[in-house]
């Protein structure tokens, strides 16, 4: 929701995102960190049921952990997919989060493509490339657009020191 900030003349977006500081967690809210990266947390992923997470592909109803309480799920392509996603449903990532005008990879938070492009290709592939489908018909020029101008942070227009696009 916009809110006008005193003395503006342009409503001002929250873009940072909901980080509570003082928690321990150095990754986002809905994100746990295992092994060096943030995944998203087990007990959201199991409704509860295990919330222990024990690996990439695996959390644990409690300890000790053994075949009997260990919830698992791989997705088709193994990496990114089932148990192994970040908080946003995208990879693991190491510790941190992109502003909500953001979505991250390769590590580094971007403007999000469905913003730059108005809807026409939403799904980030690269720096400075965004495409209108998911995954190797990518690679088809006509369902991707590369432009200088995809390799871009967001937090530009909210009035906010502290978020300015880059």
């Amino acid at each position: 929701d916009a809110v006008r900030a005193s003395g503006a003349s342009s409503p001002v977006v929250a873009l940072k995102p909901l980080e509570l500081l003082d928690d321990g967690n150095v990754c986002d809210t809905n994100e746990e960190l295992f092994g060096g990266l943030c995944y998203k947390k087990c007990s959201l992923l199991t409704t509860g049921e295990a919330p222990i997470r024990t690996s990439a592909w695996t959390c644990c109803a409690s300890h000790p952990c053994t075949p009997f309480n260990e919830h698992g799920k791989v997705g088709l392509k193994i990496l990114c997919t089932g148990y192994d996603i970040g908080g946003s449903g995208g990879c693991p990532h190491e510790p941190g989060a992109c502003l909500v005008d953001e979505e991250l990879y390769g590590g580094v938070c971007f403007e999000k493509c469905a913003t730059l492009t108005g809807g026409a290709f939403p799904n980030r592939v690269g720096p400075l490339t965004c495409c209108d489908i998911h995954g190797l018909g990518c690679m088809n020029p006509k369902h991707s657009k590369t432009m200088r101008a995809f390799d871009v942070g967001g937090g530009a227009g909210d009035h906010d020191p502290f978020t300015l696009g880059t």
